[in-house]
């Protein structure tokens, strides 16, 4: 730097990178006074600008004095410029001279022109060895304290373990990273922001990235965030992550992303203790590429209106026993692309336990595992969708949610604990719902919806203060040893449209109706349907579930069969309309119902003649009364009864079947001689299904459809056709042919009624996974206008609700849940 004073020109001295203020004096010899003459800034924040070598000269500075002049002036020229500028020219903003823009050059060689400044070179600048202490004062070397001491204009390495001051000298210290400069961290090296020696409200250290900047941690390099420092991420920013970087949080720190822009492939790790995020989100927060964010017995608070995405196959956010994780109003999780959810002994809760959150959403193709944790007060609880892809070979599962409890303490009705949605290989189990404050807390306790039947396991659940337990839509899954308590309030036990699978060893009591269900027919088997308010059974469109062993080569298998009927329900322990019944004969289900009307109350299906079988029950007394019996257009043939004992129910022998996740199914086997070949090819097409013999048991299951019409088989071989193709992952065009096959059928008269709509139904899901939803849309759409205010209208409405739904936002398809009452109409006796 120079000055030249009355054309003598002085050496004032070298400067270095940084925005500099200078102050120019002038002394008044007669009074030997000393008087600022001006300030202006200097910004030499660009590594490159000059034209000259290292020791040569970049810029010039001419302080004027003329003589006559109104005003002293201030000029300055760049090396190589050739022209020189006033410090009062309107091109110069605030007195603030910019080294790499010279001003009064046109030429883009030297610089860029008045219009358009453009933006300095950061360059690459790297720590010193003896700096190991961020940021630098001037007091530290005699002169005076920087401005801006923390603020770095420039691309800076560290190239050496380095930490921030313990001793403030400013309250707060912002270390702040401006736009277009970046901080970096090399490999394996650590940087500290230290608890502060002093004490207060602003004593403490704040890291922070501003729009547009860079935070770089290369490989194995640590940030190291001690109490009660902060970490700050504004809007835009750039947080990088290479593989085994970490960033650690101790108890006591704050960690605030406004809406960062993050690649991460390493490591978020929040220490034991309390942690918060208190900052105004101003753009979704988005964590991917192969980032893992850890508590460890950590609590994490985070503010209102706040989503943690994070997406990406590698990225995960792992939950250590001891931890929890705080949510503020409609503040949720999102892991989507890959990114998964790993939860042991943890809890996700609302900040305030008056209040809701969003919940948990698990997206696309990913293997999560929430075990053991404590999940209150979340509107949708965690949400599982598109855990499934028929062209790709699934992983082991794709979730394991196992011993959790789901509770609402709020004074809302939340909407459900767990929803499923297109998913498959996922274990719910040993799980319990409930709510403290409520009478209904949620209006569903676990949800699914399509949902192909390979691995869908719900086991020894505990479910309570629903509206409706379980609702199953277009599902087949595995049901068993669940406990559901409804009360006063509660709907349905369990609501089934479109859905079959196995249903077995459940206890369902105190609902309006335990099991209710649209075009379903799965096998159910021991299971407790007990003190309902109207009817314990409700089978409505085509529903024909399986009530009965199957008795093929001279053994009993039983899959179905033996189902306790109890309480005191007002109408009956089973009511079905026209076009549903049950399929019991020689079922050994046992009905000891108090003060109800009928034990079966329904309308025989049309084509079936004048004689309905329901052979080998129990009625509660011996013999059984007659007059309990209200089937219309049928004479009922209940005898032989059977009287309770126990010999029917026998086994000596029994198979066990694979169901994933290390657990097995067992079919018990009892030596007998009731030989029907509709039941042999029944149990072949059985045995081969859960051989993954795919192909075999598709084969039975038609024969049966063709050559046996009136088996009481057939109407559930239909939708085992349909699961097998599910199962063995189908081509497009597999399921082409398979919808000409449904619809071949709805079509034929030679068949049922109920046969001829499930399969139109079973003809429009086919469609459905051959990607025309408009159409399946439309379709149901017809079905509904022409039976508006019938079970088979309000079964194709709810499916035209969630296609529809499911075809714009999936995340906030929910929304058809709030407008679907899958409620009849209730009695005034309830």
């Amino acid at each position: 730097m120079y000055y030249d004073l009355d054309s003598v020109s002085k050496v004032l001295g070298g400067i270095s990178y940084g925005l500099w203020r200078f102050e120019v004096y002038f002394t008044d010899i007669s009074t030997n006074s000393i008087f600022l003459f001006e300030e202006f800034y200097l910004d030499e924040s660009d590594i490159n600008h000059g034209q000259e070598p290292l020791s040569g000269v970049d810029i010039f500075f001419t302080v004027l004095r003329r003589t006559g002049a109104l005003n002293d002036s201030i000029l300055f020229i760049h090396s190589g410029a050739g022209d020189s500028v006033n410090l009062y020219d309107s091109r110069i903003v605030n007195k603030n001279i910019k080294a790499w823009h010279k001003i009064g050059l046109y030429s883009p060689i030297y610089g860029q022109d008045p219009i358009k400044p453009g933006s300095p070179n950061k360059g690459d600048f790297k720590t010193y060895y003896t700096d190991l202490t961020m940021p630098i004062y001037g007091t530290d070397f005699g002169g005076r304290k920087h401005e801006n001491a923390g603020q770095l204009d420039m691309n800076l390495t560290v190239e050496h373990d380095i930490s921030t001051r313990d001793s403030l000298i400013e309250f707060p210290t912002n270390v702040v990273i401006t736009p277009g400069a970046s901080l970096t961290l090399s490999a394996n090296r650590t940087l500290e922001i230290r608890s502060p020696s002093s004490i207060g409200d602003t004593a403490y250290t704040n890291l922070i990235a501003q729009t547009g900047a860079y935070l770089i941690l290369q490989s194995g390099s640590k940030i190291v965030v001690q109490s009660p420092n902060r970490l700050t991420l504004e809007n835009l920013s750039n947080l990088i992550m290479n593989q085994n970087s970490e960033i650690h949080f101790k108890q006591g720190t704050l960690f605030c992303n406004k809406g960062s822009r993050l690649i991460i492939r390493g490591k978020i790790f929040f220490e034991k203790g309390m942690h918060q995020i208190p900052c105004n989100v101003e753009s979704p927060v988005s964590i991917g590429d192969s980032a893992h964010i850890v508590l460890d017995s950590a609590t994490l608070s985070l503010p209102d209106d706040y989503t943690l995405h994070l997406k990406g196959n590698e990225t995960a956010l792992i939950l250590n026993p001891g931890s929890k994780l705080l949510f503020g109003e409609n503040s949720g999780i999102v892991c989507d692309s890959g990114a998964r959810l790993i939860a042991n002994y943890a809890t996700f809760a609302s900040v305030d336990s008056t209040k809701k959150w969003n919940g948990i959403s698990l997206n696309d193709l990913a293997s999560d595992t929430i075990k053991n944790c404590i999940i209150k007060n979340a509107m949708y609880g965690i949400m599982i969708s598109d855990r499934y892809d028929p062209e790709e070979s699934p992983d082991p599962y794709s979730a394991e949610i196992s011993e959790c409890s789901f509770v609402n303490q709020t004074s809302y009705v939340l909407n459900n604990a767990v929803y499923l949605q297109n998913s498959a290989h996922v274990l719910l189990k040993d799980n319990t719902i409930t709510s403290n404050n409520l009478s209904v807390g949620f209006t569903h306790g676990i949800y699914t919806e399509y949902c192909p039947g390979e691995m869908l396991n719900i086991i020894n659940n505990s479910i309570s203060n629903c509206n409706n337990g379980m609702t199953v839509i277009q599902s087949s899954p595995y049901i068993a040893f669940n406990t559901l308590n409804g009360n006063s309030y509660g709907e349905s036990g369990m609501f089934l449209d479109n859905s079959n699978g196995t249903i077995k060893y459940n206890v369902i009591s105190d609902f309006y109706n335990s099991y209710y269900s649209f075009y379903s027919s799965p096998d159910l088997l021991k299971n407790t349907f007990d003190n309902s308010c109207d009817d314990h059974v409700y089978l409505s469109s085509s529903s024909v579930p399986v009530m009965h062993p199957l008795q093929s080569g001279g053994s009993v298998y039983w899959y179905a069969g033996d189902n306790h009927v109890t309480g005191s329900p007002y109408d009956a322990g089973i009511l079905f309309d026209e076009d549903a019944y049950p399929d019991m004969n020689y079922g050994y289900n046992r009905f000891t119902l108090t003060g109800s009307n009928y034990y079966l109350n329904g309308v025989n299906p049309s084509a079936s003649g004048r004689e309905f079988y329901v052979y080998g029950n129990y009625w509660g007394q011996t013999p059984p009364d007659s007059l309990m019996f209200n089937i219309t257009g049928a004479d009922v043939k209940f005898n032989p009864y059977d009287n309770n004992s126990q010999s029917a129910r026998l086994t000596n022998t029994f198979d066990k079947t694979d169901i994933g996740f290390g657990l097995m199914d067992t079919v018990h086997i009892l030596e007998s001689d009731n030989p029907n070949s509709a039941q042999e090819l029944y149990l072949l097409a059985y045995q081969s299904e859960f051989n993954r013999e795919y192909e075999a048991a598709i084969g039975y299951y038609k024969e049966i459809v063709s050559d046996y019409k009136d088996s009481s088989n057939a109407s559930s071989c239909l939708a085992r056709v349909f699961n097998c193709y599910e199962k063995k992952q189908a081509t497009v065009t597999e399921y082409s042919l398979l919808e000409s096959y449904y619809s071949a059928l709805a079509g034929d008269t030679a068949h049922s009624v109920i046969m001829q709509n499930i399969s139109e139904d079973l003809a429009i899901q086919s469609n459905i996974i051959q990607g025309n939803i408009e159409e399946a849309i439309s379709d149901y759409d017809e079905i509904y206008a022409s039976n508006t205010n019938t079970p088979k209208g309000f079964h194709a409405l709810i499916n035209k609700e969630i296609l529809s739904a499911s075809s714009g936002d999936n995340l906030s398809s929910e929304a058809h849940l709030k407008r679907l009452s899958l409620n009849k109409s209730r009695s005034t006796h309830c």
